[in-house]
């Protein structure tokens, strides 16, 4: 290895690029990886330079060429990429955005997020440091204690099924999200293109394909909530709720739905189906 390159910067490079493939996001219970990211088309393909870069500072390290100036750009393109998705999915800016982004960091950022911010910091001290030496390099082990989900939901059916197919015109995130009332998570919503308008779909149901992806498959044991408990819809810039459930209750605002009917969402409703509580954020 050429002497101006770095070893500690190298084992960081191939810590990147595992920790690319652990889970990233974690939203009761489903864990998103960069690689599920990536499949995600659009901006999601922008998440490929991490591993990109990873694997070209690996390629330079054992080429016997320099390898520092790569490390810093290989960790700093992931710190941009997790604060970019924190601030997505926090959906707020101005002087709130740090304080959004810091509550979130502890809600859904799971052991892979973790270890990359880890790592990325690790590689670019080890690059513009020469005093790190492969001998006594050694990574701080976090406590990710604190990020096991408080309730039980397991939304597994969430962000499966991507392919080649996913792009703004199939979904689209909608302006909503929802906030469980007991464990505080933040659940976001992906709608799929029906008919010009987008719509996400919610129950124990399983689904196949590209309504997998826009819809929050519910465990079986939650025996409240019906198989196609309710749908999100999203047209003309409007999010409204429709209750589908005919054997579990839908309630909105304290307001028991008919079967089939309608509302529209604001900011600071309060969702009930079945014993799951969500706010609207």
């Amino acid at each position: 290895m050429n002497p101006n390159s770095s070893k500690p910067v190298l084992f960081c490079a191939f810590g990147l690029l595992a920790a690319f493939f652990m889970p990233w996001f974690q939203f009761f219970g489903s864990g998103i990886s960069g690689y599920n990211l990536g499949q995600l088309g659009s901006y999601g393909n922008y998440v490929w330079i991490i591993p990109i870069l990873a694997g070209a500072t690996i390629m330079l390290s054992f080429s016997g060429i320099n390898n520092r100036g790569i490390g810093i750009i290989a960790g700093l393109v992931p710190l941009g990429a997790i604060l970019y998705g924190l601030l997505r999915i926090g959906g707020e800016g101005g002087g709130r955005a740090i304080g959004n982004v810091l509550e979130l960091a502890g809600q859904v950022l799971s052991i892979g997020a973790w270890l990359t911010i880890i790592f990325s910091i690790s590689i670019i001290i080890a690059a513009v440091t020469n005093k790190i030496s492969g001998s006594n390099f050694a990574l701080p082990k976090p406590d990710f204690s604190t990020l096991k989900p408080k309730e039980p939901l397991n939304l597994d059916s969430l962000f499966k099924g991507l392919g080649s197919s996913f792009y703004s015109s199939t979904f689209s995130m909608l302006p909503i999200k929802l906030q469980d009332t007991r464990s505080g998570q933040i659940l976001p919503l992906i709608g799929l293109n029906v008919s010009g308008y987008y719509r996400a779909t919610i129950g124990r149901k399983v689904l196949i394909g590209n309504e997998a992806t826009a819809h929050i498959k519910i465990p079986d044991d939650f025996s409240t909530i019906s198989g196609m408990h309710a749908e999100f819809l999203l047209k003309d810039g409007v999010t409204s709720l429709k209750n589908k459930s005919q054997t579990n209750p839908t309630e909105y605002n304290d307001i028991q739905l008919n079967v089939d009917q309608t509302v529209i969402l604001s900011i600071g409703d309060l969702i009930k189906m079945g014993t799951i509580e969500f706010k609207v954020i």
